[in-house]
């Protein structure tokens, strides 16, 4: 199994800071990041557990390096993108066992037990988000669209966005006036005005279309 770790940065142009791990070993399969910005706790969601288990999201609280507890769901295979909203609730984009297809799990102010959302439309989404409104936003590269769903998160998307290329993972700005979604087939970075959906630009330089793009973060001061 590949190990990995998930660094943190200091506020010094990237220069690693402390680790995160799982008594005291690397993360098993870290798929994806998300933080309680309020709470200081920070969310890593895991592709798969230890030795191959299901799926979980490893929940670390502000200044800790490893998690105090697990976010888990019975129906749960592996898991993928992983998004909290404005409330501290932890959100994450879930494989159901046997092939029954994906979903996204609620768990109201990060506690256990989770809740399977009844969203539509899915198909295979990885990434997650959410806008200053709470409004979902879930990345499908394999059908190239942002869905966006309104709370309480239930039925159809109210808006589907066509990306300029398939996209994986995103991120707002500071101000949710411009969306940055990673495209994993494309090597790139897409800016798009927000709420609008309207393709401005692509960020490439340094990245290359071997699957190595899959997410996006910005320095929470820039607002460009």
């Amino acid at each position: 199994m590949l190990k990995q770790r998930v660094p943190t940065f200091a506020p010094n142009c990237g220069k690693p800071g402390p680790v995160l791990t799982e008594s005291g070993t690397p993360l098993a399969n870290p798929e994806a990041v998300a933080f309680n910005n309020t709470k200081g706790i920070v969310y890593v969601g895991n592709l798969y557990g230890p030795s191959d288990s299901p799926g979980n999201v490893a929940v670390f609280p502000k200044g800790k390096l490893t998690p105090s507890t697990y976010l888990t769901q019975s129906t749960q295979s592996s898991g993928y993108g992983v998004g909290v909203d404005s409330e501290g609730d932890v959100f994450q984009i879930v494989d159901q066992a046997y092939g029954k297809g994906f979903e996204v799990v609620e768990w109201r102010g990060g506690k256990m037990p989770g809740t399977v959302l009844p969203l539509g439309g899915l198909v295979v989404p990885n990434g997650i988000t959410f806008d200053k409104r709470d409004n979902m936003l879930l990345f499908n590269d394999r059908l190239g669209v942002i869905l966006k769903y309104p709370p309480p998160y239930s039925g159809a998307p109210s808006r589907t966005y066509t990306s300029k290329n398939p996209a994986c993972a995103g991120t707002l700005n500071r101000n949710g006036t411009r969306l940055y979604a990673a495209s994993r087939a494309n090597g790139s970075v897409d800016a798009y005005t927000y709420p609008e959906g309207r393709y401005l630009y692509s960020i490439t330089a340094g990245l290359s279309a071997s699957g190595s793009v899959t997410g996006v973060a910005i320095d929470p001061i820039y607002t460009p």
